[in-house]
């Protein structure tokens, strides 16, 4: 699955860390799209990144081709839980 990472996702280490089988497929953006920080991460006492609908900007970012499980470890460790309602889950954006 081809997932595009803006924030902290982009960092190499950090996904190799959560996501041990990712490979980096190359640059990406999301076309009318700005990155926002709509809520306060509870482990680490900072913002947390998201992206919303904005005309006229676009978000850069990286695309990772993630596997099945490296895609569940990582939705772990974002918080992204398939029962909670997708308005309130902003923290993912797939392909």
């Amino acid at each position: 699955m081809l997932y595009f990472a803006y924030g902290s996702n982009m960092d190499p280490a950090q996904i190799m860390e959560r996501c041990p089988e990712a490979t980096l497929v190359g640059l990406g953006y999301l076309a009318d799209h700005g990155l926002c920080f709509p809520r306060k991460s509870k482990n680490r006492g900072c913002g947390v990144s998201s992206v919303e609908p904005k005309i006229g900007h676009d978000t850069w970012g990286v695309v990772w081709e993630l596997t099945d499980t490296d895609l569940s470890a990582l939705d772990r460790n974002e918080g992204y839980r398939h029962d909670r309602d997708q308005r309130q889950t902003r923290t993912i954006a797939e392909l």
